[in-house]
């Protein structure tokens, strides 16, 4: 069972099953960059309390994280596995606030998790970080100073760029900065 509740109306409670919850997923990972990870289904069925608990929790971090993400809530999917829809009668309308795809912009090495696009100006800035934990795990255990090293090594977690649109749907690097772990 989910709650759900949107701006500042009364919440309402729906009935979704892990395979809704899943095909969803699915469908969102098509169109969005560094979706949260789905919490895997047991192969076993468990009927434990301590595994139920634990699955359930998991799950209801994943939605609530989903539910924190503009791009998410913006998409049809999401708002019709909400609910949204049924409740707010503009969004059954398709309007040119739909996500689409407009540009591609693939970061080397990061995932896109923020970015800004002043149309106007013709600019976009993008922050970027590592999106695959066993990446971040690695680079931790890289960027730790062995005593027999004069220094760590530096590796970027993460990065800013600034691009210039050139043309409709292409862009210029401008300005690149990496961060580190510290």
């Amino acid at each position: 069972l989910l709650q759900v509740r949107m701006n500042n109306s009364s919440p309402w409670t729906m009935r979704r099953r892990f395979q809704q919850i899943s095909l969803m997923h699915e469908s969102l990972k098509r169109r969005l960059p560094c979706l949260p990870e789905l919490p895997a289904k047991s192969v076993v069925r468990q009927f434990s309390p301590e595994y139920l608990d634990s699955r359930k929790n998991a799950l209801a971090a994943y939605l609530t994280a989903l539910s924190q993400r503009r791009d998410v809530l913006n998409t049809a999917e999401a708002q019709e596995f909400f609910g949204m829809s049924e409740r707010d009668p503009n969004l059954r309308m398709r309007s040119c606030h739909d996500v689409f795809h407009a540009a591609e912009v693939q970061e080397c090495n990061f995932g896109i998790n923020c970015f800004v696009y002043d149309a106007a100006r013709g600019f976009l800035l993008l922050g970027a970080s590592d999106c695959n934990w066993v990446s971040r795990i690695d680079t931790k255990i890289t960027n730790i100073k062995l005593p027999w090293e004069p220094s760590a090594p530096d590796l970027p977690t993460s990065q800013m760029t600034l691009w210039k649109e050139s043309a409709p749907g292409s862009f210029q690097l401008q300005f690149s900065c990496r961060f580190g772990p510290s």
